[in-house]
């Protein structure tokens, strides 16, 4: 008696869609990617983080804009805790 193969490997129809799946995956990356400079300068806690997370979010779409974010985001001065 020969042995069955699964359907999966059997069916085309039956294979799992990453076609369809990739973008689902891809989005969180490019968003993390995309605003990255806001996380930047939150985890720093720099005084004008407000700007950069505002330049970040109408100029990041451009190469420039999101490098001067980056760029601000990693210079910027980081408030004093020891107030």
């Amino acid at each position: 008696m020969p042995a069955t193969l699964p359907a999966f490997l059997t069916h085309a129809s039956a294979l799992p869609n990453t076609a369809v799946a990739l973008p689902y995956l891809a989005f969180p990356v490019f968003l993390l990617l995309y605003f990255l400079p806001t996380v930047v300068a939150r985890r720093r806690a720099i005084k004008n983080d407000g700007g950069v997370i505002l330049l970040n979010l109408f100029l990041g779409w451009t190469l420039i804009g999101w490098l001067v974010a980056l760029a601000w985001a990693a210079a910027g001065v980081p408030v004093s805790r020891h107030a």
